[in-house]
């Protein structure tokens, strides 16, 4: 008894100095101000729409229906992150706002990634819990890991991190026991690592058929297992499959890659020497995306112990598995692009530029995995000293890595204006088809500018056409035209960081409260990409001085660089009576070249009197007073299936446009009330129903087993 309370106390002791670990790493999410950059902004704008969805009772969701995400890009291929800040919504009474619910999921997945990281491994090594504390907290500060959130903006990747372990641990149990109990835990594993995000579930599910695969060379077993954890995996996911093969999402980089074959070996290459350096010591592509020091060192150890102990099979593979993701991730001459040219077009499209981000979650669950095991075979009384020494340096090195990301990383960079605020939305369109990319610019958008009304032959009736409504008034408003002509070169310095060149627009004290419609007409001169390694071409933007920054993009694409006289249309919300200074700003990135801007005009419009007047996105409810009968409404949201539409009380059908828009048709002329919302297919519903019921029936047959999991 005395045994077991000592026990029950350190083991209180040790979970509540890992809790400590993780809020020194990343207490600093426990913030309600804008945290990140561009990335965060768009991964905040989404949570939010989700928010919104959910307070209107509208679950689960699966595209946007609100103004933060009024173009409706979609939410099913990576829901784990809606789910969870839906989760802490509900559990904070909605009190909290969605920037506080954004970084507490952050906060709360790390939680989540350490406490079970550290439960996986004393199932590995009971006999070292202080080692597992110490490992778990590596894993959580890996450079690859933290450098997820500090300095990447991916949320969606590190909604990953604690359940890549879970499937790593799985291959341990089916090397040892080959059970059912084994082939669930794997496939529970991966089930929410795709759930978390795609590209690193991807991975993560090759590495386990890899694993696997060895098995069946070395030990002539595994293929049962394969085919059981493949199996379960669709049976314990079919609600996202099944949702992702009827709106036909795909991936949104399809198409482009060959694109990628020469991307990622060069931002690879720009990594070297980098990756092995300490941090901030070298520049790079993403030189804070590495190992680090403790995690080589782990790797070392597991190395030698899996060479004195050559029998330690699950070892062997695991570091396998590692040697050949080095192989993808690291520029050796010839093996890597040979590699990367061998792998399926759609694997290097999911996986796009970025295999740092996929591969370090995987090698870092790995590499600590393999640690524990090693650990239990090291029974030498000075070797143990000696390995609980350099434990415990190497905790203080992590520690001060730690203090490099809070203090270096991008979550500094908080603006002044809020992004809870639903003017100005910064649109990506990354998360849409391909095809749909010179329909969707990227910038600025009002939504209440881009509903359209068509005749029968979906051709635009301009005075129906909210946007250009608003710029034909203003056609003769010439106290409003300002011209310039100045040029902007857009050229790489030596440091490969582009050229900014800022101009004064105009000074003026302008109205509380009000709309403005900025029109700008440029033309380009000479533009030539210097690469095509970089997916990010030109920008374009205006700001005032008091940071009220208004984006537009204009080229976010593969394929297309600005074009020759081009209009540029930017929507502005002023929620000030201050008087504000804009500007033109141009970024030059990876290109040369001179944009000119000819003429540019500032105009105001009411909302309220716009031909189409919305009342509110969620749901969508808008009312036009039509000319003529048969009719179409065209709004500015990507078509999917399972989109439903109201028409004066009565249900019609949506329809494609010849822009991949939603149309709606109305038949009778006069005033319309129109309603729109997305509720999913009929096989979406039946998908998620059956897979809460097999989550369920997969609870209760887990806490049949504790017994034989937890003891």
């Amino acid at each position: 008894m005395k045994k077991l309370a000592s026990f029950k106390n350190t083991e209180y002791l040790r979970l509540f100095f890992l809790f400590c670990c993780v809020f020194y790493a990343y207490s600093c999410f426990l913030s309600a101000s804008n945290m990140g950059a561009g990335d965060a902004k768009w991964y905040q704008y989404i949570l939010h729409d989700a928010l919104i969805q959910f307070h209107h009772h509208i679950f689960p969701v699966y595209v946007g229906q609100s103004e933060f995400n009024f173009i409706g890009a979609t939410d099913i291929r990576a829901p784990y992150y809606f789910l969870l800040g839906q989760l802490l919504d509900f559990l904070t009474w909605g009190l909290a706002n969605s920037l506080i619910i954004q970084h507490l999921i952050v906060f709360m997945n790390a939680i989540i990634a350490a406490f079970l990281f550290y439960f996986l491994l004393t199932r590995i090594a009971p006999q070292h819990r202080w080692q597992a504390t110490v490992v778990s907290f590596f894993y959580i500060t890996c450079p690859g890991i933290i450098g997820l959130i500090y300095f990447q903006d991916s949320y969606h990747a590190f909604m990953a991190i604690p359940y890549v372990p879970l499937a790593i641990y799985g291959l341990i149990l089916i090397n040892q026991k080959n059970n059912l109990f084994s082939y669930i835990i794997t496939a529970l594993g991966l089930t929410l690592t795709w759930l978390a995000h795609p590209p690193i579930a991807l991975w993560t599910t090759a590495i386990i058929c890899f694993f696997l695969a060895l098995q069946i060379v070395f030990l002539r077993k595994g293929f049962i297992a394969l085919i059981c954890v493949l199996s379960l995996l669709m049976i314990f996911n079919c609600w996202q499959f099944i949702s992702i093969s009827i709106l036909n999402l795909g991936n949104e980089c399809a198409g482009h890659g060959a694109h990628f074959l020469n991307s990622v070996f060069n931002k690879l290459s720009a990594d070297v020497p980098a990756a092995f350096l300490p941090l901030g010591w070298a520049n790079g592509e993403s030189p804070d995306l590495q190992l680090g020091y403790a995690l080589w060192l782990m790797l070392a150890i597991s190395l030698f112990v899996a060479i004195r102990w050559p029998l330690q099979n699950s070892m062997r593979n695991l570091l396998l598995c590692v040697f050949v993701l080095f192989l993808f991730l690291f520029p050796f001459p010839y093996i890597n692009q040979k590699l990367w040219s061998l792998t399926p077009d759609f694997v290097r499209e999911i996986t796009t530029a970025w295999a740092q981000q996929r591969f370090y979650v995987i090698i870092a669950a790995i590499t600590c995995i393999c640690a524990m095991m090693a650990f239990t075979k090291i029974q030498a009384l000075f070797f143990r000293k000696i390995l609980n020494v350099l434990l415990f340096g190497l905790f203080f090195w992590n520690v001060y890595q730690t203090y490099y990301f809070i203090h270096h990383g991008q979550i500094q960079k908080d603006g002044e204006i809020s992004w809870l605020k639903s003017h100005n939305i910064f649109f990506y369109n990354y998360t849409l088809y391909p095809q749909l990319r010179d329909t969707y610019h990227e910038g600025t958008i009002d939504p209440m500018l881009k509903s359209k009304l068509l005749d029968s032959k979906q051709a635009i009736l301009p005075e129906y056409d909210n946007e250009q409504v608003v710029i034909s008034k203003s056609l003769n408003l010439k106290n409003t035209e300002i011209y310039s002509y100045q040029s902007f070169p857009f050229i790489i310095n030596k440091n490969n960081q582009p050229v900014k060149k800022d101009i004064p627009l105009l000074k003026i004290k302008i109205p509380d409260n009000q709309n403005f419609l900025l029109v700008a007409s440029i033309s380009t001169k000479q533009l030539k990409q210097l690469s095509d390694d970089n997916y990010i071409g030109y920008s374009f933007a205006i700001s005032s001085h008091k940071n009220t920054h208004l984006y537009f993009n204009a080229s976010y694409r593969f394929d297309a660089l600005p074009t020759e006289n081009s209009k540029v249309l930017l929507p502005i919300f002023i929620d000030n009576n201050e008087e504000n200074e804009l500007y033109f700003t141009l970024n030059g990135i990876n290109g040369h070249g001179k944009i000119l801007i000819e003429s540019y005009k500032l105009i105001k419009y009411d909302a309220d009197s716009l031909p189409i007047h919305i009342e509110s996105f969620t749901p969508y409810k808008a009312q036009v007073k039509t000319p003529i009968s048969n009719t179409y409404l065209e709004i500015f949201k990507q078509y999917l299936p399972g989109y439903q539409a109201i028409v004066n009380g009565k249900a019609v059908a949506v329809f494609k446009s010849k822009n991949n828009l939603i149309l709606i048709p109305l038949k009778n002329s006069g005033n319309n009330v129109i309603t729109l919302y997305y509720k999913g297919t009929q096989l979406m519903h039946l998908a998620f129903i059956l897979n809460m019921i097999i989550w369920g029936m997969l609870l209760i047959y887990l806490i049949r087993q504790r017994y034989k999991f937890i003891i």
